[in-house]
């Protein structure tokens, strides 16, 4: 038992925070999820030792939060139908 060597337990929280720095949804215990947030985009994800930070950029202007919507909305309509 002496031997054996110690293991750190990782436990896991997810962000959800913007370009800017910004929390905009406190951390959760577990890996969860993006999250859709009104006047926000997601870029990306990223996780390093158990930590998951989902990255949201603000929209710059109203138009280009439609065609981002849009944009999903077609992206998941023509999946479903694939499968």
């Amino acid at each position: 038992m002496a031997d054996e060597p110690i293991i750190d337990p990782i436990i896991e929280i997810t962000g959800w925070r913007d370009t800017e720095g910004n929390e905009l949804k406190p951390y959760e215990v577990g890996k969860k999820a993006a999250l859709e947030f009104s006047g926000y985009r997601f870029v990306k994800t990223t996780t390093d030792d158990g930590i998951t930070i989902h990255l949201y950029e603000k929209y710059k202007n109203r138009l280009f939060q439609e065609k981002y919507r849009l944009h999903l909305r077609l992206k998941f309509s023509t999946h479903n139908q694939i499968q």
